[in-house]
């Protein structure tokens, strides 16, 4: 939660001094000055130059002239948006100096062993959520006798190899996940996702369904049906759900599910 926050504080701020760079750079190029008065006359505007701006009225804008009052509105709004991105820029700062000094997320985690025992934290570190997390109990599918079975460098047992080059993936970059861990759908009974992840910047879990014989009608068909069933118990694909597929005649491009890997759950 600190490191997304101090992520999208970072974004924000580098996308408000872009701005305050470029506006800045518009204004030093001066142009008209003054403020723009615009007056609807029964639909049809009206600008009028008001160069001194106590003046209520202003010079009048002929209809010929109107990249004259467009240069004067730009101006005008130049002005009001290196203001406001000044002052939130500014904000941001403040901000990021006071989280880092009472940051809620860091009171558990400054506490010794035996203190922490004793309390119950709204947040707990990384590394201690992870190992939590990991340490579900459940039945997994059980292997039919004779099936094939192939391991991944944990030596975990998993039924297809492309399931164990996406958990060596995972394991490689340091995505917890859990093999098979049942969930149920209401209307539809219990699946077995090849993988359930865990986002950990996000703490978030997500599902992830490999489907491997796109290329046999009766397999797709049971696995839409499935999908169906994941999407009418609120898990999307692209959010809740990561999907991959592959056929005989077009196997899993390793590259892709590294990046698919790193864009849903880094």
């Amino acid at each position: 939660m600190d490191d997304f926050l101090a992520k999208e504080m970072n974004r924000r701020k580098k996308f408000l001094e872009e701005i305050i760079k470029e506006k800045s750079a518009a204004l030093m190029d001066g142009g008209p000055g003054g403020r723009l008065r615009c007056v609807d006359r029964n639909g049809r505007a009206e600008y009028y130059w008001r160069q001194d701006t106590k003046s209520k009225s202003g010079i009048y804008i002929p209809s010929g002239d109107r990249d004259f009052a467009a240069q004067i509105a730009q101006n005008t709004y130049d002005q009001m948006i290196l203001s406001y991105a000044r002052e939130e820029l500014r904000c941001l700062e403040q901000l990021a100096k006071k989280h880092q000094l009472h940051n809620i997320e860091n009171v558990y985690d400054s506490y010794g062993f035996h203190r922490k025992a004793l309390v119950n934290p709204i947040w707990v570190p990384d590394d201690e959520f992870v190992e939590k997390w990991l340490r579900q109990t459940y039945n997994k599918k059980p292997f039919k006798e004779g099936e094939p079975a192939f391991y991944t460098k944990r030596d975990e047992m998993m039924r297809s190899k492309t399931e164990v080059l996406i958990s060596d993936i995972l394991i490689d970059l340091r995505i917890p996940y859990l093999y098979e861990m049942p969930l149920f759908l209401q209307s539809y009974g219990w699946v077995f996702p090849d993988f359930t992840t865990l986002n950990i910047r996000l703490r978030r879990v997500r599902y992830w369904e490999h489907l491997g014989k796109m290329d046999d009608p009766g397999y797709s068909e049971h696995n839409l049906e499935k999908i169906l069933a994941y999407e009418r118990n609120g898990y999307f694909p692209g959010t809740e759900l990561i999907i991959t597929h592959e056929t005989s005649k077009r196997p899993v491009d390793t590259r892709l599910i590294v990046d698919i890997a790193k864009h849903y759950l880094l």
